[in-house]
């Protein structure tokens, strides 16, 4: 005689809402964190003379951030450090995120690594890299014969 085991009809219902249900209790577990691709949010736009990269950098201080470009690469590196002491709170939703980031991003060939600048104000960090020379574009003038 073989035993039959007994599974109810809606045993794969079940067990994907129980998955679903786990995957919105923990979806915002307190100590979770942001892969470091994404923080810091990143604007990189150009204009006639240079590069300028802006990265949302709230509650960072300015002293933490390392920016290092070599070549056509620009580095961010930094820490965000959580000076609130978190004993006793009983927290519900956490988004706000702490401790280090680092942001790699590769910028066109005609950048000048050796003309690089920064500011840092309300919260956004403007990194400014300068174009070479030769990439800067002129107007050539036509001569008539």
């Amino acid at each position: 005689m073989f035993l039959k085991r007994y599974e109810p009809a809606n045993s794969n219902l079940l067990r994907r809402e129980m998955s679903d249900l786990f995957d919105t209790v923990f979806q915002a577990w307190p100590f979770e964190r942001r892969p470091s691709g994404t923080f810091p949010p990143l604007n990189i736009w150009e204009d006639a003379e240079n590069y300028h990269a802006e990265a949302d950098l709230p509650g960072v201080d300015p002293k933490d951030v390392d920016i290092q470009v070599e070549g056509n690469v620009l580095t961010l590196r930094g820490e965000k450090k959580n000076e609130a002491e978190d004993q006793g709170k009983n927290y519900h939703y956490v988004e706000r995120v702490y401790g280090t980031f680092q942001r790699t991003v590769q910028l066109p060939s005609n950048v000048d690594p050796e003309k690089v600048t920064a500011a840092y104000k309300n919260g956004v960090l403007t990194v400014t890299i300068a174009k070479k020379p030769e990439a800067k574009s002129r107007k050539i003038q036509v001569r008539a014969e």
